[in-house]
């Protein structure tokens, strides 16, 4: 008999990275440095790219460390409360890391985290572009696939290839979008009567996001 309780369990996960005290990464994410939550043990497992920044990280702070106990050393024994002090903060440094993420959207990344730590996320016409290119960045091929699927099914819906096409232009500079917007285009192209039965609004979003952004960049 194999008992499965796979969603008390994935909701135990959702709620242990909502809680920071319980987690020992913090992502600081976007241009605000919003703090998105992770578990190490569960990012090094799933990905090897979040593997390797947080090993790199480590890294650096042990280096770190090591030259501030050489100069703690030098101190006289008066000092011996401060770098015990000093020594505590350092260890709670190593214990919990800090990874900037500059690429992606917090929206974008705290769903990232959700698929990563519970194995599910819900997919939007607003956040399929930014999942697939965290998908393609980190790792994750069934992620990719599922936010491939999804977005190539609303390039035929005009209110759902709206939302997808406003989100893509935070995303100019991957391949995935460009790839995408590829598609986008070449469907307009199969249906050249189709800008003109949409909505204004529709249309000169449509031009702005295709027009020269992904001509010459592959």
């Amino acid at each position: 008999m194999v008992l499965k309780g796979r969603k008390r369990l994935s909701d135990a996960m959702r709620y242990i990275i909502s809680v920071p005290e319980l987690c020992d990464v913090i992502f600081l994410v976007g241009p605000k440095r919003t703090p998105v939550y992770g578990l190490k043990a569960i990012l090094s497992a799933r990905s090897r790219m979040f593997n390797q920044m947080i090993l790199s990280h480590q890294t650096r702070l042990k280096t770190h460390r090591g030259k501030k106990s050489r100069i703690r050393n030098i101190l006289s024994n008066v000092w011996i409360s401060v770098r015990r002090r000093s020594s505590y903060r350092l260890d709670h440094d190593v214990t919990n890391i800090t990874i900037p993420i500059v690429d992606f959207e917090p929206k974008i990344f705290e769903h990232l985290m959700t698929y990563v730590h519970t194995g599910t996320v819900h997919i939007e016409p607003s956040t399929v572009v930014g999942l697939l290119n965290a998908a393609q960045v980190f790792g994750f091929s069934q992620l990719y696939r599922d936010s491939m699927n999804f977005a190539v099914s609303c390039i035929s819906g005009q209110r759902s290839m709206e939302v997808m096409l406003a989100s893509a232009t935070h995303y100019y500079g991957f391949k995935s979008t460009r790839l995408l917007l590829k598609m986008v285009q070449s469907y307009i192209s199969h249906y050249p009567d189709l800008l003109n039965t949409r909505s204004r609004h529709f249309r000169d979003l449509t031009v702005k996001v295709l027009s020269g952004r992904i001509s010459d960049k592959e």
